[in-house]
């Protein structure tokens, strides 16, 4: 099956385009050349950041929503935000029968002043998960700026945000550790319960 992928070009046509977003489409083609005819794929962020999330498990995505949406890319981005969290959750159904692949819920959070609101990844609908893929695209054009301009400009900066986006692919693998532990104790409970 073919996945359905995020039209970058067409994505950053339209920055070029939104007056609010417009100088930082323009600062990003003058730092990184030319966008036309390039992909999500040809992009610094997702060389260098993005390529190194991805994840060993079974992730439910939402039955409203197309199955063919590039949701590798999209779960790459989740994982690999800085401005949301995320939660992995064992699903029920595995837990309780685990055979094969684990099968993972992910959880999206915002934190706010007033609340911490999550969404689960499978309840969102098709235009919602093409908002997320515009805004989690847009922060990573602005990282990159950030990053690109912090290590012309502050080159012995004590943290810098590549550093933070460097903790945040550790928090990943920390999270994705505690899950494959989560997911033997699961599985070595079942064991010793059918062994009795």
């Amino acid at each position: 099956m073919n996945k359905r992928a995020f039209d970058y070009g067409l994505f950053f046509n339209e920055l070029k385009n939104d007056p609010r977003k417009r100088e930082i489409a323009i600062r990003y083609e003058n730092v990184f050349g030319s966008q036309k005819n390039l992909t999500i794929e040809d992009q610094p962020f997702f060389q260098n950041y993005l390529s190194q999330f991805s994840i060993p498990f079974k992730i439910v995505i939402s039955n409203d929503c197309p199955d063919d949406f590039d949701w590798e890319l999209m779960i790459r981005y989740i994982l690999g935000s800085v401005s949301t969290d995320y939660k992995l959750i064992l699903d029920e159904d595995w837990k309780n029968h685990p055979k094969g692949t684990p099968t993972v819920h992910i959880a999206i959070c915002v934190s706010t002043a007033e609340k911490n609101e999550c969404k689960m990844l499978d309840e969102l609908f098709d235009l919602q998960v093409l908002e997320i893929f515009k805004a989690y695209t847009y922060e990573q054009i602005k990282l990159s700026l950030v990053i690109k301009e912090e290590s012309d400009e502050y080159k012995d900066n004590e943290l810098s945000m590549k550093d933070g986006l460097e903790n945040q692919l550790l928090v990943y693998k920390c999270r994705e550790f505690m899950m494959h532990k989560e997911i033997q104790s699961i599985r070595n409970k079942k064991n010793t319960s059918i062994k009795k």
